[in-house]
């Protein structure tokens, strides 16, 4: 077995929680949370795009968080941008954080969801046909959350499902 691998950098530190092929079959969307160096004081939600040889970029993005930014999942939209889904900490709450970027990173728009219950955490998020977004996760009371967004990622419903807070959804044909 062979393996490659991208020294980042001596003082950064990262976490990688999901990975999406594009439609370059040697390109990969990673995302995650780190520190881009030893000097900031929380961590921050981070992409980075990269093939078998080299990270074509790698960016860390601030969500308006005091401490931990992270980002979890990942789906391809039909327009050939990508939604991702985390959550950040702000004091004793958290907030979900839904963004779609384009292929190099850049951000089309960035939604901040929030939940009565002072938590929600968005752990995975997926396109329909039609373009609205399937997003689930779980709320402060560690209940389960579904929701529907438009393709903007503004609410459309939402129901709560007594459930463990990591659980997961999987889309069939």
């Amino acid at each position: 077995t062979t393996f490659s691998g991208t020294r980042i950098s001596a003082a950064a530190q990262f976490r990688v929680y999901n990975a999406l092929p594009t439609t370059d079959p040697m390109k990969h969307l990673v995302c995650g949370t780190g520190r881009p160096d030893a000097a900031p004081d929380h961590l921050q939600a981070m992409l980075f795009m990269n093939d078998p040889g080299s990270v074509n970029w790698m960016k860390y993005y601030e969500l308006g968080g005091d401490f931990t930014q992270e980002f979890y999942g990942l789906t391809a939209t039909a327009d050939g941008n990508y939604v991702v889904s985390g959550y950040a900490t702000l004091g004793s709450a958290f907030f979900g954080v839904l963004m779609k970027i384009d292929p190099a990173g850049t951000i089309i728009w960035c939604r901040k969801l929030e939940d009565i219950s002072t938590g929600l955490f968005l752990a995975d998020v997926h396109e329909l046909p039609g373009g609205d977004l399937l997003v689930c996760g779980s709320n402060a009371n560690y209940l389960g959350i579904l929701a529907k967004l438009d393709p903007n990622g503004q609410p459309l419903w939402s129901k709560l499902y007594i459930d463990d807070r990591f659980a997961r959804f999987a889309m069939s044909g």
